[in-house]
């Protein structure tokens, strides 16, 4: 399998999106982020990485040319160095990972992001456990808003949900139909969380690159292309 992942995979205006990150880590770290997500793309679809078509949709969501591949969905999270990329056939789906960190205006942002029921239950909790509680809170919902492609503009205290690792969510103001949401387990320091317009039988979990199989057709695919 082809470790290296190659700047010339990405499109035009991805590298000119690079170019704009004021500092070498950050530039790095999102040309990896791209040039992973075409390498696993341009395996599920059988084509070079430097072939895939991606466009934007609602607040900036990134999608991939539906004229061309309308059955496969996907979602990209990053916190600092840690990086989930989600894909599905014929479901929508969001994805989210956060590191666990001290938030100094943690109390204030609460009241916009939990719901008056979650704020309760969160207020009780022990100091050493409410960072931990407002990362659980913070990714699901930011999962369901990038399923959804509203990004942050929606509101994110009309979600109401538990802590449970998997659940069913209603959201009444955008849609009828319902969400489920799948606690994913993250590295240490670190919450994530998958949202999905359907309910799902099986996730697979996979780590970059020791476990994609699928991914070793990357190499012919370079060399062809």
């Amino acid at each position: 399998m082809q470790s290296t992942i190659r700047a010339d995979w990405l499109a035009d205006d991805e590298l000119k999106r690079a170019e704009r990150y004021a500092f070498d880590l950050d530039r790095s770290r999102f040309v990896v982020r791209r040039g992973v997500l075409r390498a696993l793309l341009g395996a599920y679809l059988g084509l070079h990485p430097s072939h895939i078509r991606l466009e934007t949709v609602g607040r900036g969501k990134p999608v991939l040319n539906r004229a061309h591949h309308p059955s496969v969905h996907f979602n990209v999270s990053f916190s600092r160095n840690q990086a989930l990329f989600a894909f599905s056939q014929n479901v929508e789906l969001g994805i989210d990972i956060e590191a666990v960190r001290t938030i100094p205006e943690m109390e204030a942002l609460a009241d916009s992001i939990l719901s008056p029921g979650e704020k309760a239950f969160w207020v009780q909790l022990p100091p050493p456990e409410k960072e931990q509680a407002f990362c659980r809170f913070w990714t699901r919902k930011e999962a369901i808003v990038k399923g959804l492609g509203t990004g942050l503009g929606f509101p994110l205290n009309k979600i109401e949900l538990s802590l449970k690792e998997k659940q069913e969510v209603r959201i009444s103001d955008i849609q009828e139909d319902s969400w489920e949401l799948h606690e994913i387990h993250a590295p240490e320091g670190f919450c994530a969380a998958l949202a999905v317009r359907e309910k799902v039988n099986e996730i697979v979990y996979l780590d970059w690159p020791s476990d994609f199989e699928i991914v070793n057709r990357i190499e012919d695919l370079a060399q062809a292309g």
